[in-house]
């Protein structure tokens, strides 16, 4: 249910499975609204599960050569406002061509991209251990295909920080229904990342997970979906277990009803939302 990667993003001009855009001249707009009742900390609330409203355009500037902008921004469909502050969407310019793809702003991560994707397939509860960055600010991405490795990097340069605060290399293999990721970060000042995930499909059931490090943490997670029905099971770095159960049912092409449910020690939580894509 969960959009990861900026290379797929980008290179399906925002149509993910769940995301259906709607061209108005140049721009394509696309959205998501998703709002449902959650049970939370032992008590009951409307709320947003990730709403969100995008625009994107790019111009061919010939011989395979793209430039293109996307803006997206989320949104609190429960108290009805754009949200604001650092890391509230994806904000990034760039290239694109035979050569890869390079983007320029506040984007989806290379750790998430190869790795989170593997570990964290829930909508609001799961994703526990994965213990690197789900998006980036002030990152300079880029990627190629090499044979059948897509090849992943990224630069981050914070200008409160150091020149290069984190720098980042990764690359998935797929072949069949089998895929492998694997990724490296160095950070300046805190501690190193290391992941692998994958991820099979066997006859028509898909099994994934992935196991990470981050200093002297380490966590791993595994899932298995099939007809609408995903449960994921995370260890994160301290040691504690978490099961996260999605149901997603789909009412037209454009229209869901998601539950879920999260059990973890022994706190219990779980939202029931709907889901409006355009």
């Amino acid at each position: 249910m969960k959009k990861h990667g900026i290379v797929a993003a980008i290179s399906a001009v925002l149509a993910s499975p769940l995301t259906v855009p709607v061209a108005f001249g140049d721009v394509v707009v696309s959205g998501s609204m998703k709002t449902g009742v959650a049970y939370e900390d032992n008590k009951w609330a409307i709320v947003d599960n990730g709403s969100a409203l995008a625009f994107e355009v790019d111009h061919n500037m010939g011989e395979d050569q793209t430039v293109f902008a996307l803006l997206e921004f989320n949104v609190d469909s429960a108290k009805g406002s754009i949200l604001s502050g650092e890391d509230e969407g994806v904000t990034v310019v760039g290239l694109t061509g035979d050569w890869g793809l390079l983007s320029l702003g506040t984007q989806d991560s290379t750790l998430n991209s190869v790795v989170g994707g593997f570990m964290d397939v829930g909508e609001r509860y799961s994703g526990s251990a994965f213990l690197g960055q789900v998006s980036m600010m002030n990152s300079a991405f880029m990627a190629m295909q090499v044979g059948q490795i897509e090849v992943m990097g990224d630069l981050q340069m914070n200008s409160n920080g150091e020149d290069i605060d984190s720098a980042t290399i990764g690359g998935l293999f797929e072949i069949g229904e089998v895929a492998i990721g694997v990724a490296y970060q160095n950070n300046d000042g805190s501690d190193d990342y290391s992941g692998v995930g994958a991820a099979i499909n066997l006859s028509g059931i898909d099994f994934a997970g992935g196991y990470n490090e981050m200093g002297s943490d380490n966590a791993w997670a595994i899932n298995t979906s099939v007809a609408g029905l995903t449960v994921e099971y995370d260890q994160d770095g301290v040691g504690v277990d978490s099961v996260t159960a999605t149901y997603a049912l789909e009412l037209s092409e454009f229209a869901f009803v998601v539950a879920e449910w999260n059990g973890t020690g022994s706190e219990n939580s779980g939202i029931v939302f709907l889901q409006m894509d355009f």
